[in-house]
């Protein structure tokens, strides 16, 4: 069958421009097959990289039909079907989207183009520096004195070992890094390629670097900086899944710190104990709370004066708060949920670097069948754990309904923390008004 492979190429000092080259390839055939015979064939100066061809080396990562891929694990039978039912799901925007087929001429056309997020050098061929650069800034090495050539090993048991099976699957390709937007808008974001590895080091009962480990990872560099998109689960191909990883890197953080630690573990902590209480998240007190700090942070209050400025302006700066309806029920179900989490057979989270075995009771913790301090995630009960408690002869789990509070404008009075919140707000504002002389140009009436 005829294939057109519309190759995207350029070099460090020249603009992308792309090249098609018609090919005559079988089903079976791999897209790195088809880019072969192009070299040897067609164009000797087409640049990509290669070396397995058996989905080992991770060498061979591209963008294929808009999507990091591996070229040797793809092939044309598969693209094929991936691009029809794209454009059966879609048919009016097939035409925008990599990867077409014609119907006047029949012949499918299969685009193929470097990986994201990292400068090209020649067609195909990235520059992978910054990759290895944020891999290594997560220190993905198992920190313990055993380096050390110890006496005898560290021991493990099969349950200790077979949680660091996912993210030892990890082949370090770059797809999942290619296609991350939080990267792609946040340039401090290491990437969930070093937060999987991040996370296996975590788990993993040899080291001894827990609490510094979650320490370094609560930023928005690491851990908070990823905006869950799924896309780098969708790509991985070993099926690694990343932002599974980063999500159990944040269950620990937020397991072993408090509000204080860091903005982002605030927003979590914040967000839910407003749900709790009005069904919602109450405007007038989030950014009081998550980016004032309650009046601790005096300059991240400030930086929201201009949001609230504008909101002023338009009529859309809220006075009041109204609950949800049934914010009973909400608040039912979120202390079930924390009560079935409580009474989960997993063990805690995390502990100091010293709850971790050391090279002395390795072999005692590898004879005994004790799960370690890491079993715990992810935070969610399981089937078993739920059917278990919801059977005749399990215990079942009971929660008080807390009354609902009363809201408007005389129980918002009675409020401190919402009084509060809109005195000192009220009060940057005017400050700025007083302060800024071109406020009335900056703030459109003008």
């Amino acid at each position: 069958m005829l294939v057109h492979f519309n190759i995207l190429r350029q070099t460090t000092e020249t603009a992308p421009h792309s090249h098609t080259f018609p090919l005559e390839v079988e089903p079976s055939s791999t897209i790195l097959d088809c880019l072969n015979r192009i070299k040897w064939e067609q164009d000797g100066t087409l640049a990509f990289r290669k070396n397995c061809r058996n989905t080992i080396c991770g060498s061979c990562s591209m963008r294929i039909n808009g999507r990091s891929a591996l070229a040797c694990k793809e092939n044309v039978g598969q693209e094929l079907a991936r691009l029809q039912s794209i454009q059966a799901f879609a048919p009016e925007s097939s035409e925008s989207r990599p990867g077409t087929q014609t119907a006047e001429t029949d012949i499918p056309t299969f685009t193929i183009a470097p990986m994201g997020n990292m400068p090209v050098i020649k067609d195909l061929v990235v520059d992978m520096q910054p990759f290895w650069d944020n891999l290594d800034a997560v220190d993905p090495y198992v920190s313990t004195e055993a380096r050390q050539v110890p006496e005898r090993e560290f021991l493990q048991t099969p349950e200790e070992r077979d949680r660091l099976n996912q993210t030892g699957n990890c082949i370090l390709c770059g797809a999942c890094y290619s296609e991350c937007n939080a990267r792609e808008t946040n340039p401090e974001f290491v990437g969930p390629h070093a937060l999987a590895k991040a996370w296996r080091m975590v788990a993993d009962s040899r080291d001894d670097r827990t609490a510094e480990r979650l320490s370094q990872y609560n930023d928005t560099s690491g851990a908070w900086g990823c905006t869950r998109c799924y896309y780098c689960n969708s790509v991985c191909p070993m099926e690694v899944a990343p932002m599974d990883q980063i999500g159990h890197i944040k269950q620990a953080i937020l397991a072993t710190h408090d509000d204080q630690a860091s903005r982002a573990i605030r927003h979590r902590k914040v967000m839910v104990d407003m749900v709790k209480t009005g069904g919602w998240i109450d405007e007038r007190q989030f950014g009081f709370k998550v980016v004032g700090n309650s009046l601790r942070d005096i300059r991240g209050l400030a930086s929201l004066v201009p949001l609230g400025l504008r909101m002023l302006a338009r009529g859309k700066l809220p006075m009041t708060f109204e609950p949800s309806e049934g914010t009973r029920e909400v608040r039912s179900l979120i202390h079930a949920v924390q009560a079935l989490e409580s009474k989960s057979p997993a063990s805690p989270p995390p502990g100091p670097p010293s709850e971790k075995p050391t090279q002395s009771d390795s072999s005692t913790s590898a004879e005994s069948s004790t799960p370690s301090n890491l079993s715990w995630a992810p935070a969610m009960p399981s089937e078993d754990s739920v059917s278990s408690s919801s059977s005749p002869s399990a215990a079942p789990v009971t929660t008080q309904v807390e009354p609902s509070p009363a809201f408007g404008w005389t129980a918002y009075a009675e409020q401190i923390n919402g009084r509060f919140a809109m005195i000192g707000f009220v009060s940057l504002l005017l400050l700025e008004l007083f302060t800024r002389q071109d406020f009335f140009t900056w703030l459109g009436w003008r």
